[in-house]
């Protein structure tokens, strides 16, 4: 035990006059001055009056002493590791510090074997029972968002509450708001911060410690303090145990999850696979962490280009670097797939152009494509809006890193055609003419009117693209007519050519074909 933390204690109980104090100094045990003592040891407490002390065999003027009685001014201006205290409070101080040092050793005694279980046992359900032998309490370990991983059911417990609680998937949304709230107060870093909480359903404390691992907060360790009152030593314990367990629980197979609290809920609807649990999902999001929820959001799917893009560690970068340049976003992960989840403003349907140029010199330097969905306003909606992103992933070609949902909803629509087995039916049959016509007479009119109906049937745009000359231009358009027997002008007419040259374009490509076998 430090010193230091020795003296806090005894500063409690007893008056004592800290006179210099080495903070760092560890105390094994504690004894009483003796003048047949040869030479004094830095890891122990030496208790008794000045007179007792044999100067000429101090090694060291960093000797821990807590001296009781008169103590000469030169000594005191000396010693660097020096309190004093009454001399009534000799024996009970001598005492008090006994019993601190023999509580140390036991305490370090059962951290050394949950330590040696620990390393043979990775078995979370085990180590928890271990923890609570150790610390005389039942234990539940849970990830980030209060769902419970783990519950000890070795250690003694007549609360019903306790008993219902640890057998749920989660805490009850009372216990998680009042943790959350003292929790706000707290600069945690890589430390995990000590929470005494009690909640109306049950007055009984319970004691709750942050677990970190590789700078990540994974979840939290919770000893309900049913069988032994919470005390100094359970901090000390919970402190050790916590880091232990957090070590199992990043390293389970099948943990992949990094980030907030928001961001783990969200991760949590987007894992759910039937209506039940997207409901259930959305409900704990709500009632845990609902005024965190944006109005109007959208939901943004990443692609690394590169094959190692399942790799943790190239995920974890790509995270942080998104959140680095987009502060308010949400990054989860889902499908081998990094999930930007942010809010849109306003009247927007979409992000900020300074936002999209912000994201496309991030994309362009990493690597990576982009999959933008519609918005939406709900979060149930969330699946639907991933899906959505994916799907214009897998539609995307060329060289471009931002993909809309919204400039290819009609591909995707088309997409569900091919399971009715008429997709190959539904383009307007001009198309045909133009092409059997194109290959017996070696013209283009069927390339004419592709590019005449992108171009919005603006005749100086359409001759540029073709480079022709403006009455060239007209002579292929009026000669597509004629052969039509159509008016290609008719809105509705050329709103209908224009998807068909689309469905030929995914038919060509084999792109319906594609999407539709990867929906789900």
């Amino acid at each position: 035990m430090i010193y230091s933390e020795i003296m806090d204690v005894l500063s409690r109980q007893f008056s004592i006059q800290h006179i210099a104090s080495i903070s760092k100094l560890d105390i094994k045990d504690v004894r009483l001055l003796d003048k047949k003592v040869k030479t004094y040891s830095p890891d122990i407490l030496y208790v008794g009056y000045y007179s007792q002390l044999v100067r000429e065999q101090l090694s060291s003027t960093q000797i821990p002493l807590l001296l009781c009685g008169q103590v000469p001014k030169d000594f005191l201006a000396s010693h660097e590791c020096l309190s004093i205290t009454s001399e009534e409070d000799f024996f009970p101080i001598y005492n008090s510090a006994k019993d601190l040092c023999l509580d140390e050793l036991l305490l370090t005694a059962d951290l050394t074997k949950f330590l040696a279980f620990s390393r043979h046992n990775n078995y979370l359900t085990d180590m928890v029972n271990e923890a609570a032998h150790v610390m005389g309490n039942p234990i539940i370990v849970m990830d980030i968002s209060y769902d419970i991983l783990a519950y000890s059911d070795n250690s003694p417990s007549n609360d019903p509450w306790w008993t219902e609680f640890s057998k749920r998937k989660h805490f009850s949304y009372e216990f998680i708001r009042n943790a959350l709230h003292i929790e706000q107060d707290i600069d945690t870093g890589d430390n995990e911060p000590f929470l005494v909480t009690t909640c109306s359903i049950n007055e009984t404390q319970k004691l709750s410690s942050r677990m970190v691992a590789n700078h990540k907060h994974v979840g939290s360790i919770v000893m309900r303090a049913c069988n032994i009152p919470v005390t100094d030593k359970h901090f000390k314990q919970l402190a050790v145990i916590s880091k232990i367990i957090a070590e199992t629980v990043e390293s389970r197979s099948g943990f992949k999850y990094i980030g907030t609290l928001q961001e783990k809920l969200f991760a949590d609807i987007l894992d759910a696979e039937n209506n039940n649990d997207i409901y259930d999902a959305c409900l704990k999001m709500e009632n845990i962490c609902g005024k965190d929820i944006p109005e109007k959001m959208c939901a943004l799917v990443i692609q690394h280009r590169d094959d190692n893009q399942k790799k943790r560690n190239v995920i974890t970068y790509l995270r942080f670097g998104l959140k680095s340049l987009f502060s308010s976003c949400y990054v989860t992960y889902h499908k081998d797939h990094l999930v930007m989840i942010t809010a849109i403003e306003g009247n927007r349907i979409s992000l900020s152009q300074e936002q999209i140029e912000i994201l496309v010199k991030y994309a362009e330097s990493e690597n990576i494509i982009v999959g933008i969905s519609n918005c939406f306003s709900s979060i149930s909606q969330l699946k639907n809006a991933f899906r959505q992103g994916l799907k214009v992933l897998d539609y995307a070609q060329g060289n471009s890193k931002i993909h809309y949902y919204s400039n290819n909803m009609f591909e995707d629509m088309l997409a569900a055609c091919v399971s009715l087995g008429f997709i190959t039916n539904i383009y307007h049959p001009i198309l045909d003419i133009l092409k059997e016509y194109d290959l017996h007479n070696g013209s283009e009119l069927f390339e004419t009117l592709r590019i005449y109906l992108e171009s919005n049937k603006n005749i100086n745009q359409c001759a540029e693209q073709l480079c022709l000359h403006r009455s060239s231009l007209y002579y292929r358009l009026n000669r597509i007519k004629e052969l039509t027997e159509t008016n290609i002008d008719e809105p509705n007419l050329s709103f209908i050519l224009q998807c068909s040259y689309r469905i030929l374009k995914g038919l060509s490509n084999g792109i319906y074909e594609s999407l539709y076998s990867q929906a789900f």
